[in-house]
């Protein structure tokens, strides 16, 4: 047998095969990221906000009582209705409007040919405007959005005296209620209302007799 020649570089063969270890790998491999600043993550150096001193500043009298229901409930509806506008005149836009009702068939009208009947916005009965700065159109046109509002729980008119709706409407107007004056209902008003009825109950009956 031959016996293995000493390498040239380690003649005494002190050279060690194979991978070096991880301790040894460590020490001479440095590893360069771009960034030579520290690695752990920074911490926050302003002082808390809960460790402050605070400052109490009482603004109301240590005397002052709780309100009672009434009170609150008073100063909700004030509230509210301070919040709520007062477009009291609107309707004056819907003065001078009429609408044009045509004699023809409706569905064989022609504009430039038929003929129209003219109506417009006015109140009923013994109903009245409660002031004179708008007219009976405009009037009227409150009282049918008092009607067919669904919010509404009724069109009783105003309570203001007219002398005072005259010198400042916008101060003493209700703006939840038309522009009318107050509506009292007699007996006799009621009686002559059954009475249409019943006519037009009985003349509807006619038609359905006739032409059923």
């Amino acid at each position: 047998m031959g016996r293995p020649k000493a390498s040239e570089a380690d003649p005494l063969r002190k050279a060690k095969r194979g991978r070096p270890s991880k301790h040894k790998r460590d020490e001479h491999v440095v590893v360069h990221t771009g960034f030579d600043g520290h690695a752990n993550a920074p911490w926050r150096k302003t002082v808390s906000i809960f460790k402050q001193p605070v400052t109490l500043v009482h603004t109301s009298g240590r005397d002052t009582k709780k309100g009672t229901e009434q009170q609150l409930k008073r100063g909700l509806t004030g509230s509210r209705s301070q919040e709520k506008p007062a477009p009291v005149m609107w309707a004056k836009a819907l003065e001078n409007v009429q609408a044009l009702i045509p004699t023809a068939v409706a569905d064989k009208v022609d504009v430039n040919k038929t003929e129209y009947l003219t109506e417009s916005l006015h109140l009923a009965g013994r109903l009245e405007k409660a002031s004179n700065i708008l007219s009976e159109q405009a009037a009227a046109a409150t009282l049918f959005t008092s009607i067919h509002n669904p919010n509404q729980s009724g069109a009783f008119g105003q309570t203001a005296d007219k002398e005072k709706l005259e010198s400042n409407l916008m101060l003493h107007v209700n703006p939840d209620q038309p522009l009318l004056r107050p509506v009292t209902v007699q007996p006799d008003d009621i009686t002559a209302q059954e009475r249409r009825v019943l006519d037009a109950r009985k003349r509807l009956q006619e038609v359905i007799k006739h032409f059923g």
